[in-house]
């Protein structure tokens, strides 16, 4: 009986917040001697944007940001970061002169549009649905803060040089935070190239310039980035300004950029945002809360008798699709009611992570078989296509290493992928972890690369259809119970004919650090492209360490190149993760690196294919042909080998987080 009373409420909460929402009474703008203090805030017209004080923890230092109202962490998006305050006590007005200030205890005025003064007492600061906190005196903008923009690129912000050839010219840019609790200023700069001004590029503290995209006739590209359809790129130059903005198109998501601390430029959106529509339907239905509890609490209970029923057929629904797959030997068809009731209508405690295109959540089928149940996010469309790719691929394959796919839903929005479940999740979250990594002794981790080489090995030739994954990196290399390795994440792969070598394409994806030279450049891909893959996975795992392929903050090289020196010099060892001090003789461990380096070399006809890699791994005695120089042999720009050192090179792996609206 306790159980369905608290089902109850926490039904009601939700209708007690779509009731009483936060939205009554909330205000957009402040006018002379309006006072907002730490615990107040404003909210944009239709709920979209918040602003308000918060803290960095660590530091107990106060900050005046903006943040998306529906996101439940809170994250600044703009903060004003020239000005932090000691305390709690901090307030926001606007003062006698009309300038905008903050006070601490310290009762110093510090001046938030210090670089526009006004004189006029007339003047409002608004926050508006774009994200832009504004200054205005008789409805001309004084001051406003995507004109100092921190680490966040909103829609209709701009980047680049304004004010050319006079003396009061400026520069727009992103800087990252210190850490991602941590809103002061950062390491990485994102600007104009100023002497190159059709290009974007992220700056190191040292100066050190890396590109990330250009404008190229008439759109703007990324280099090695999963490209959405969410924005529209435009660039202005004349002699006055140059500078790139963009807009999200065709989406109810909002889209926006994040420069982070690691040096990576994010993409994030989140799915209805604009809680303004529901505004009206709030404060009408609050009026007649009181005449309606009654009848809320008859449906609720009807609701709660109707779920029950559900749950029990879903049960009996889920046991005829296993029972079915195990008879047919086909792709199980799921109800997406029989999801939710294995997920616990997809409990947080049961998410294992995030993807591109969604996130993945452990579940339980009524004869007690634990699944891995992928959701494709419903704002994806080019997810769907992902999404048909997996299924018509992997549901033809079977191999040990490879995780098996045991059913699929497809119900109105709803595109739902069921896996086997592996409870050691994926190897990066050993090998790169400074305490799990010593649960991989130097057996384990030899029978991982053999296991995942065998895996590539019957995808490129064993396989009814003959496979490249394109995204093979160690987070899409799952471990079962016993350590066996098993490659996932098919959303990439492609079919090849009989007599196709290698194909091009003009969409570059898959992660950086893992692309061959020849896609990341060119577009071209072929078995190949998985076997630069292999040989940068092989690399991680022997010595702990991720290839970045970004900046690096102690040294040039990345981890192809720091192989190479190590190599030539006769100091494997060195490169080997330290917790294998015991359990690898130096032998193996020069053996294995060659190996890698055969692998990363930067012509797709010097690298060994799969057939090769297996008959090295398994028969030690056979002598290892010597490696050319790697590709990318380092991270600084125009260093990288051979015919392409003229290029600039961007390890900007753009990210997709998705924060739904409460």
């Amino acid at each position: 009986m306790s159980n369905k009373k608290d089902n109850r409420v926490e039904l009601l909460l939700p209708l007690l917040a779509l009731f009483f929402g936060s939205s009554l009474g909330a205000i957009d703008t402040i006018r002379y001697k309006d006072l907002l203090t730490s615990n107040d805030t404003l909210v944009s017209g239709a709920g979209v944007f918040e602003l308000g004080f918060f803290n960095d923890v660590a530091s107990g230092i106060y900050y005046l940001g903006i943040s998306f109202k529906a996101d439940p962490s809170r994250r600044a998006v703009w903060v004003n970061r020239e000005n932090p305050m000691i305390d709690s006590s901090c307030t926001l007005q606007i003062r006698y002169d009309g300038n905008l200030v903050l006070i601490d205890r310290r009762q110093t005025p510090m001046i938030v549009n210090s670089g526009m003064l006004t004189t006029n007492v007339n003047t409002t600061a608004t926050l508006l649905d774009s994200g832009n906190f504004v200054l205005e005196q008789g409805g001309t903008v004084i001051w406003q803060s995507f004109d100092y923009p921190t680490d966040t690129y909103l829609p209709g912000m701009k980047v680049g040089w304004f004010g050319l050839h006079t003396d009061q010219s400026r520069i727009q840019v992103l800087v990252s935070w210190m850490s991602p609790q941590n809103p002061s200023r950062g390491s990485f700069t994102l600007a104009v190239d100023f002497n190159g001004s059709t290009k974007l590029g992220v700056w190191r503290q040292d100066n050190v310039r890396m590109d990330i995209g250009f404008w190229d006739r008439g759109s703007f590209r990324f280099i090695f980035a999963n490209i959405s359809d969410r924005y529209k790129f435009s660039y202005v130059s004349n002699e006055n300004e140059t500078y790139f903005t963009f807009n999200s198109e065709g989406t109810d998501a909002s889209t926006w950029f994040v420069m982070a601390s690691t040096g990576k430029l994010e993409e994030h959106y989140m799915v209805d945002a604009n809680g303004g529509k529901r505004k009206k339907l709030r404060l009408i239905v609050a009026a007649a809360l009181a005449s309606l509890s009654v009848l809320i609490l008859v449906l609720i209970s009807y609701v709660q008798w109707i779920r029950h029923k559900k749950k029990d057929k879903d049960l009996a629904s889920a046991k005829k699709a296993e029972i079915s797959r195990h008879k047919d030997r086909e792709l199980a068809r799921f109800t997406f009611s029989s999801i939710e009731v294995a997920t616990d209508y997809f409990a947080p405690r049961n998410k294992l992570g995030e993807g591109g295109f969604g996130p993945v959540y452990k579940g339980q089928l009524p004869d007690g078989l634990e699944i891995a149940v992928k959701r494709l996010s419903k704002m994806s469309r080019q997810g769907l296509e992902e999404f048909k790719n997996e299924v018509t691929l992997i549901s033809k394959l079977q191999h040990r290493n490879l995780v098996r796919l045991l059913g699929c839903c497809v119900e109105e929005e709803e595109s739902i992928l069921i896996y086997e479940y592996m409870p050691n999740k994926s190897l990066d979250s050993f090998i790169f972890d400074p305490e799990k990594r010593a649960l991989l002794d130097w057996r384990k981790r030899i029978g991982i690369i053999e296991g995942i080489a065998q895996g590539i090995l019957y995808l490129h030739k064993y396989s009814r259809l003959r496979i490249i994954h394109r995204d093979l990196k160690t987070s899409n290399i799952l471990l079962d119970g016993n350590m066996n390795p098993k490659i996932s994440d098919f959303g990439m792969a492609r079919i090849f004919g009989e007599n196709e070598s290698q194909a091009k394409t003009i969409r570059v994806v898959g992660t950086c650090g893992y692309m061959s030279p020849e896609y990341a450049m060119d577009g071209l891909f072929s078995e190949m492209s998985d076997v630069f893959a292999f040989g940068i996975i092989l690399l991680e795992i022997v010595s702990g360490e991720k290839n970045i392929a970004f900046f690096e903050c102690d040294h040039w090289l990345n981890l192809p190149g720091k192989a190479w020196n190590l190599w030539k010099g006769g100091k494997c060892e060195e490169f080997m993760d330290r917790t294998l001090a015991t359990s690898c003789s130096e032998c193996s461990a020069e053996r294995l690196v060659q190996l890698g380096l055969l692998c990363v070399q930067e012509r797709p006809t010097h690298r060994p294919t799969m057939s090769d890699v297996v008959s090295m791994l398994s028969n030690e005695t056979m002598p290892l042909p010597l490696p050319r120089e790697p590709a990318f042999l380092t991270g600084k720009t125009g260093s990288a080998s051979s015919s392409r050192r003229h290029r600039h090179f961007s390890a900007s792996e753009i990210t997709v987080s998705e924060l739904y609206a409460r």
